[in-house]
């Protein structure tokens, strides 16, 4: 890893989102309407075996593991995370929270049979997010599976549709509603073509479905499945209009087994 490279988990960032996470970060368990993401891990519980979330933030899947697992293991690289997470798990004995850097070779667990990385791979350098990605893979057995949630950047774009829409019915000019929308200049087309969208200004990768695919099997998975975990419109809009109905946005879900 070269040097310099960990300054590209921008830490300090993640230090002060740590303090209001709650707030700050989307909790996409427990928005997931139809529950895609606990019945896929439904699927490989185990009580003999070991889950990893790899870039655990504050916890909350580790919650979900900790009953069908019979050994689990959280890694973050922010302390204020990883101290938020030991909190929230201290009364789940078989739960252990470290702090980790998912870009480095080295890994401070063993591998386990099952992982989760939830929204993890979003940074909009993709050297960072193949060096994390290639841990996730270090990080399981050979066989093991994990669940891989993105973002899709299909959802994205049919939000920004809906978004002009809102604002062509609110009065807005054909102009006027374009720009309250993803704003129409060069950044912004350069950033589409490599799947980044901004959040609150901040670039974040998104995911065309064959892309992840593509990219995740180059990397050395089989794939198992694809499936959408769909959320309300309030997720992404401040009280959105009644015509907002399906199709709902969505994350792409996406399960793995290490090849």
């Amino acid at each position: 890893m070269p040097d310099g490279w960990g300054d590209l988990l921008d830490e300090s960032y993640w230090e002060e989102v740590g303090e209001r996470y709650g707030q700050e970060i989307f909790d996409s368990a427990a928005n997931d309407l139809n529950g895609v993401i606990e019945a896929r891990i439904d699927r490989y519980a185990d009580p003999s075996a070991t889950a990893c979330d790899f870039g655990c933030g504050v916890g909350h899947y580790l919650q979900l593991l900790s009953p069908r697992f019979g050994r689990v293991v959280g890694l973050d690289h922010a302390e204020s995370l990883v101290e938020q997470a030991r909190r929230r798990c201290e009364k789940l004995n078989n739960v252990k929270v470290l702090r980790a850097d998912l870009t480095r070779a080295k890994l401070p667990v063993g591998r386990s049979e099952f992982g989760v990385c939830a929204n993890v791979l979003i940074s909009e350098h993709p050297r960072l997010r193949s060096a994390i990605l290639r841990s996730v893979r270090r990080g399981l057995r050979p066989g093991g599976i994990v669940v891989i949630l993105v973002p899709s950047l299909e959802s994205a774009l049919f939000a920004n549709q809906h978004l002009v829409e809102w604002n062509r019915r609110r009065g807005f000019s054909q102009q006027e509603a374009l720009e309250a929308g993803l704003p129409p200049t060069r950044r912004t087309a350069r950033e589409l073509l490599e799947g980044l969208v901004r959040i609150e200004g901040v670039a974040t990768k998104h995911y065309l479905r064959e892309e992840a695919v593509f990219g995740f099997v180059r990397a050395g998975f089989e794939m198992v499945a694809v499936e959408k975990v769909e959320y309300a419109w309030s997720t992404e809009f401040d009280r959105p209009p009644s015509w907002m109905n399906e199709p709902l946005p969505w994350d792409w879900l996406i399960t793995l087994r290490r090849g």
